[in-house]
């Protein structure tokens, strides 16, 4: 009596099959992984420009002659951060506060014909940032300073997205750097050249379908990205290098993976 078995056949081109749409889902996860990351450091790099562009020290001065506001503009430009310091005459300030917010200059005139005074506008280094309220004490010292001004919450958001951009950079030079020490370790090990170019030409396909999965990884952040980009007039598109650079990068581990795999 002859037995028939049921069990389905485990070929070698089956597992081949289900090892490339492993690969591709794995470089897809990861993709999305860096993709975010990406957006994020491009958003929080861009805020933190416009930030820094826009934050400034106002240091309001006493009534004086030329010569001791001179003298405090040579003060205040010794002092370690400083980029720029402008002076704005009082009716420059006016001027200004009137095309800024004219409902407030209302009620400041109704105090005189031009009660605001004369002031400089410190653009500062980063370096003074977390220090700010130290680094203002040496501006209340100096002869002929009424008031130090500035916006502290502004000054906090700089500090944060200073952090943010650090800690994202980090985060993707040590993700590189583990990928390059992976990708040593397989590739030293019994290296020849001939083997090399025997795995190119032999697992090419491992490398398209992990730059298959990422390039569908961008594909994908994309489609989420693209219709939120009119919430807000500030918005930075990332540079396409870093996509293409991602989508090799995943090619190229995913091909490495499998010569690891071919070794052991």
């Amino acid at each position: 009596m002859q037995e028939h078995s049921n069990s389905s056949p485990n070929t070698p081109e089956a597992a081949r099959r289900k090892g490339y749409r492993v690969v591709f889902l794995l470089a897809f996860t990861a993709a999305v992984l860096f993709e975010a990351l990406l957006f994020l450091h491009t958003q929080a790099r861009e805020i933190l420009s416009l930030l820094e562009d826009d934050f400034r020290v106002v240091v309001l001065l006493k009534d004086g002659g030329r010569k001791e506001r001179d003298a405090l503009w040579e003060s205040i430009r010794s002092l370690q951060g400083v980029r720029s310091a402008v002076f704005i005459s009082r009716d420059e300030r006016l001027a200004r506060m009137r095309e800024e917010d004219p409902e407030l200059i209302k009620g400041a005139l109704s105090l005189g014909p031009n009660p605001l005074p004369d002031s400089y506008e410190i653009a500062v280094d980063q370096s003074v940032m977390s220090s700010l309220s130290t680094w203002t004490e040496l501006i209340w010292g100096m002869s002929g300073v009424a008031e130090v001004r500035y916006k502290q919450l502004e000054a906090y958001a700089i500090l944060h997205f200073s952090f943010y951009d650090n800690f994202i950079t980090l985060a993707f030079g040590l993700s590189l750097l583990g990928a390059v020490l992976f990708s040593l370790t397989v590739l030293l090990h019994r290296f020849s050249p001939a083997g090399l170019m025997d795995g190119i030409r032999r697992d090419k396909r491992w490398f398209l379908s992990g730059a298959g999965g990422a390039a569908a990884a961008v594909l994908a952040c994309y489609l989420i990205v693209y219709p939120v980009r009119y919430l807000s007039p500030v918005w930075a598109w990332p540079n396409p290098f870093w996509h293409l650079a991602g989508v090799l990068t995943a090619g190229f581990l995913a091909w490495t993976m499998v010569q690891w795999k071919n070794s052991r």
